[in-house]
């Protein structure tokens, strides 16, 4: 009898495929918690290291919302380096833009 160590999410995986979830669904259901309370805990304590990280640097001299703001810039880096900020420059620009042709004259 050969026994391979498998992860929690290799286990969980291995009951949805052999189909044994009503034999094991206690099990199914602990590693199902077990997967969820790591994800849950790693992002705020994530959440919670760049927002120290924030204040320390800051030292209170800004406003709570400004602190608020950075730290969510930090902790969402991913999705920072995603965005095309050009695009989103042309864009505000397009619509604080007040300029109106009323007349067009050439000169020669």
């Amino acid at each position: 009898l050969k026994i391979k160590k498998m992860s929690a999410s290799e286990l969980c995986k291995m009951l949805y495929q052999r189909d044994l979830l009503t034999l094991y669904s206690n099990v199914n259901i602990v590693l199902r918690i077990f997967l969820c309370i790591m994800v849950s805990n790693c992002s705020g304590e994530r959440s919670f290291s760049v927002l120290r990280r924030v204040n320390n640097y800051l030292r209170s001299t800004q406003s709570s919302d400004v602190n608020y703001a950075l730290a969510l810039l930090c902790i969402e880096a991913e999705l920072n380096i995603k965005t095309d900020y050009n695009y989103i420059i042309n864009e505000f620009a397009a619509q604080k833009s007040r300029k109106v042709t009323i007349l067009k004259i050439k000169y020669m």
